[in-house]
């Protein structure tokens, strides 16, 4: 997954300028670990340098069962759903 690209119902646009300055790495760790069971083990969140702030591609492991979860992060307007289905 990748945090910093507008998209237009599920489809990759272009590359926007960044996340907020108060998206972090450990922010989204944070998130991610607090609204999500049982934890997403493997996960690796890497940061990328954008025009004017940071993206970040969000590894998620192939699971072995299948994990009930939606997420959904507007890099351009900040609004971020997390749900489990």
């Amino acid at each position: 997954m990748i945090y910093g690209i507008d998209d237009d119902k599920h489809v990759p646009g272009r590359i926007d300028d960044g996340a907020a300055p108060d998206i972090t790495k450990e922010w989204i760790e944070q998130v991610i670990d607090s609204k999500i069971q049982p934890r997403i083990e493997g996960l690796v969140i890497h940061p990328i340098q954008l025009a004017k702030g940071f993206g970040f591609v969000i590894d998620i492991p192939q699971l072995l069962r299948e994990h009930p979860i939606k997420l959904r992060i507007n890099a351009t307007t900040g609004a971020r759903t997390f749900s489990q289905s």
